[in-house]
Order: C-alpha cells, then structure tokens, then sequence
C-alpha cells in the first residue's frame, strides 16, 4: 500500500509508464489535499463523511490491489467508512475482478462500497455500457444491531461524473464561474488544485464540463469536410505505400479489436521479430490524439500514428524490464517509437502530426508523400530493431 502523493507534480511522476495508474496517482492526491471533495466522494457513494480521511493508492488486498481506498475516520480517527475505487481508462476489467473485490471489501467489515470508474463509452464487465445514470445497488453497511455487513454490488461512476463532483464542491466554495477566480491571487490553494485537475480530466477527454459556444459550433460545422479531407489523405497515402501495402478495406483492421481514431488500416509487411515471435501486425491509423508517446510528451493534436500491434497475452514480455534499453532506443531520435498499453493491446508506434504535415507541401500528392516516407521509416526501424530474447520474471497482477 502506498500513502497518496502530497503533491499533484508527484502525483504525475509516479507510475509514468501506466496512464491509469497515473490518473490515480493525481485523483488521490485530490483527494487528499481537498477534504471537501473527499466528502463528497463518501456522500455519493452511500458513506458518511468524516471529521478526516486516509487516502492510499494500490491497496493490497489478499494478494489482489485495489486502485484507491479512502477511509473516513471520525474525531478519534475509528475508521466510520471504506471506500474502493477501481480505475479504467482503456484497460478492460479482468475476469471476475470486481466480484473478488467485493468479497474482500465484505471480509473487511463495516460500512463499505466499491466504486468502479470508467469512460463513459467503456463497456462494464457484463457487456452493458455505462449509463449515465448508474445503476445503485445495496450498500455494505450493517444495521443499527448488525455486527458485519451483507455482501452487494458495486456503484459505477463515468470519469466525467466524477467531475461533476469536482464542479459541485467547486462551486459550494466559490460560486458557478469558481473556474475563473480560481487562479486569482487570493483564491484558496484547494480551487486551484480542483482545476487542475478538472483539466487534466478534459485534456484526456474524460471530462467535459465546458458549455458549447460559437467556436464549437464553427468548429462542428467544419468537421465534416475535415473528416472526408483526412480519409483522402489517407488513402493517397495507402497508393504511395512501397514496401507496405493494405492488407484488407480502409478503415478496418479486422483485429484491433477496438477503435483507435477515425481510421485505421493493417498493412503487408515483411516477416520479422514483430509477425514471426509475437504474431504482431503493422498498421497505419489517423487519430483525434496521440495516444501513444508518454503524457508529458504527447500533445493533444490529431495525428498519424504508425507501427505494429500486439495482443498483450503474447508479447506482453515487451514490457519487461530487461528490455527497457531497447525501449528507450526505439523511443529516443527524431521519429521516435513508444511502446503503448491499450486495453488487451500493446502499441509499438510512431506519431506524425498533422500540424507537421501541413508543412510538407501544397498538394495532397506533396503531404501523401511525405506521410508515406514517414511511415515507411518508421515501420523499418522497428523491424531493424530486434528485441533482447531473454524475459524477466512477471510482475504481481494489479
């Protein structure tokens, strides 16, 4: 078990590699540093606040790891309620996964409630999409002459009502426009840290609590055209492909699996480490976000991504640490190369950003060119660069 980080710029450094546990990382550190916001967690889920709270990151729970805890203690610091949060960006839950926690949270005693935490289009263990309005099932907490609590189902919450909770504390402390006064002089540090990290929620795409106004309408009105542009782009490139062809129709892959932009198209390439030993596939997509350098690196701009995908059960040896080395060779130069979890999926892909290819040229054929040799390059280093053989012992599940 981890204490939550004190500090937000902490909080972001710890767990670089892995965005869900980062995004943890930052939300426990809000928490912790905002006792109004914690209460209002509580509240939300069925407990009682407190007079203080314990906030703890990757809880060790009977040999399983639990996201976040937070405990809220009354004034002679008796833990009065328990609180499990289960954290999902990409990454699907595991079989089984939040049954086992529930158990163990029951075996824990007193009030308790498991709240998993999801994107709004993530798909619940069951199959059934998040709602908007989640559906609330009996909570653990024991009657006034119970002495243990009766085992119920989890509360599902969408990252964006978590910033709804932000946004409801927020404005109890400082009105409906807290967002503009909160970096005033004299604005109280906790708004200041409920905007970053309502932010940091919005530059994820987690969170959208901005009203539309006239530039989102002229922005919408344009997106199609932009839209059919883009797949254009695409498929002049796809034609000035050499050594890389499509291997099946434009904006399929037939085994990605999930959605990574706005198309994506698997490509014929010759036999390497990536098809032979790990059964990977090359692939070029576009993209609304480069999801595949690290977060303090990538930007929020629409982009090409380009590389090999693998399913994670068969190369997910690519994440061990002996071969960390290879990984920062691949990723250090001016087209770098970053290997990305994505749900069941590894990403070992390159960005070029579409702000990078305005500049290449006047023409479609200019810019298609352009993102051609790109591509070509860029799948050429990854099958140049062989992966060390030897695998480090697993790590524990989380």
């Amino acid at each position: 078990m981890a204490r939550s980080a004190g500090f937000l710029l902490e909080a972001t450094e710890r767990d670089a590699k892995n965005g869900e546990n980062r995004l943890t990382e930052i939300l426990a550190a809000v928490v912790h540093a905002v006792p109004s916001f914690a209460a209002e967690l509580m509240i939300d889920a069925g407990l009682p606040a407190g007079d203080s709270y314990e906030v703890s990151t990757q809880v060790e729970a009977e040999g399983k790891f639990v996201d976040m805890e937070v405990l809220s203690l009354d004034r002679n610091r008796r833990v009065n309620g328990r609180l499990w949060t289960e954290h999902k960006i990409h990454a699907q839950f595991g079989r089984n996964q939040m049954a086992d926690y529930l158990e163990r949270l029951h075996r824990r005693g007193g009030a308790g409630r498991l709240v998993g935490i999801v994107r709004a289009e993530a798909q619940l263990p069951t199959g059934r999409p998040v709602e908007a309005d989640a559906v609330v099932l009996p909570l653990l907490v024991p009657g006034a002459n119970q002495q243990t609590s009766s085992l119920a189902g989890a509360l599902w919450r969408t990252w964006t009502q978590i910033a709804s909770l932000v946004d409801r504390v927020a404005r109890r402390d400082a009105g409906p426009r807290w967002r503009e006064h909160a970096l005033a002089e004299e604005t109280p540090a906790r708004l200041r840290v409920l905007l970053e990290f309502t932010e940091a929620l919005e530059r994820r795409g987690l969170g959208h609590m901005d009203a539309i106004d006239n530039m989102d309408v002229i922005v919408l009105s344009l997106a199609g055209d932009t839209r059919d542009k883009l797949a254009a782009l695409l498929q002049r490139t796809l034609q000035r492909l050499g050594r890389y062809t499509p291997e099946t129709g434009p904006s399929t892959s037939g085994k990605s699996n999930v959605t990574v932009g706005w198309s994506w198209q698997v490509l014929r390439a010759p036999a390497c480490w990536a098809t032979e030993r790990y059964d990977g596939w090359a692939e070029l997509v576009t993209s609304v976000e480069d999801r595949w350098k690290p977060e303090e690196l990538a930007l929020e701009s629409p982009c090409f991504g380009t590389g090999f995908t693998f399913e994670r059960g068969k190369a997910g040896e690519l994440l061990d640490d002996c071969r960390r080395e290879w990984r920062d060779q691949l990723a250090a130069g001016r087209d770098g190369i970053w290997l990305a979890t994505e749900g069941n999926l590894l990403r070992l892909y390159g960005t070029l950003y579409l702000s990078e290819v305005i500049t290449a040229g006047v023409t479609f054929d200019d810019q298609a060119g352009f993102i051609a040799e790109w591509a070509e390059r860029t799948l050429d280093r990854v099958i140049s660069a062989v992966p060390p053989a030897a695998s480090a012992p697993a790590s524990p599940e989380r």
